[in-house]
């Protein structure tokens, strides 16, 4: 698990991550958005990435856990 803060806006964030995870070859499952708080799941080699964007102050802070199934 990571957690870390941007100076860009929530979806800015999200709309990066969406984005780049397939390019290295992970596949966007769920995904669900309520207001500045975005949800994101990839999965990739039997792996789970979950990625929570939300919003903190002027910028945006970043969750990011990784499952091994």
């Amino acid at each position: 698990m990571i957690t870390f803060k941007v100076a860009e806006a929530p979806q800015k964030v999200a709309d990066f991550y969406k984005a780049e995870m397939p390019k290295l070859g992970w596949t966007q499952g769920d995904a669900s958005e309520a207001g500045d708080l975005f949800l994101l799941t990839f999965t990739k080699d039997g792996r789970t990435v979950n990625i929570t964007v939300n919003k903190e102050g002027v910028g945006s802070g970043v969750l990011i856990l990784v499952e091994q199934k």
